[in-house]
């Protein structure tokens, strides 16, 4: 989708951005002495092409300060990561201290050197990934963990069973709620998705952000960051209804 367009380049800049801070931080013969000088040039490099393709489709304001306006806001970094790496999701399931973690297609296992195997009886049941790998079994890298608001924003087709109160993401991400519910965040989808054709169809002529645009982006932040603490409570697969 359009989302997923964009949400790819940003995903790609934010950390192209943490590395660039710091290493800017590293006096220069321990950066040198590790042999990684060309790698970080390179890096720095992607940076700057990233900057300037999201500066030239018109997603850079033109007041500085309001490219950090969501700094430290990890619900809303959650949704770029999913809507970037989406349909790469796995569900796990909590059997104790330990789970059953699945994709769409086959069982997998957290790689050993995620910080996803040392927690144990988490909240979390949503996970998207970067890849997979095979060696004594299938296992999932970069793994990060989403909400279902992420998945429901930012994921795939959303088909609401009245009749059974579930909400479905592709035929197999499922979720109970009322019908109102789902109905809501296909409303909000389709507003988010405007907003993004809008500013593709500017051509870059329009960095700074019109009213509408603005009441979209900052009531859906807003959402976010007030819904997406309902993860650690309760059943993680419902969702509150609309009077919640």
């Amino acid at each position: 989708s359009t989302t997923r367009r964009c949400s790819r380049y940003t995903v790609l800049y934010l950390p192209c951005c943490m590395l660039a801070r710091i290493v800017s931080r590293r006096p220069a013969r321990i950066v040198d002495s590790c042999g990684v000088t060309p790698h970080l040039v390179q890096i720095g490099s992607l940076r700057d092409q990233l900057f300037r393709q999201l500066r030239e489709a018109g997603f850079i304001p033109t007041e500085a300060k309001l490219l950090n306006a969501n700094v430290g806001n990890t619900h809303l970094l959650r949704c770029v990561i999913c809507a970037a790496l989406y349909p790469n999701v796995a569900r796990l399931t909590q059997k104790g201290d330990s789970g059953d973690l699945v994709t769409i297609s086959e069982s997998v296992s957290f790689h050993p050197s995620s910080v996803n195997t040392r927690q144990s009886a988490r909240s979390d049941r949503w996970f998207v990934y970067l890849e997979k790998v095979e060696t004594s079994k299938v296992f999932l890298r970069d793994s990060t963990a989403v909400s279902a608001y992420a998945l429901l924003l930012f994921g795939g087709q959303v088909d609401v069973v009245h009749d059974r109160d579930r909400i479905v993401v592709d035929r197999w991400i499922v979720f109970r709620a009322e019908p109102a519910v789902g109905i809501l965040f296909r409303l909000i989808r389709e507003e988010l998705d405007a907003v993004l054709l809008r500013r593709i169809a500017s051509d870059g002529q329009q960095a700074d952000v019109d009213p509408r645009t603005r009441t979209a982006i900052n009531g859906t932040v807003k959402f976010l960051a007030e819904t997406d603490e309902l993860r650690d409570r309760g059943d993680p697969d419902t969702l509150p209804s609309l009077g919640m």
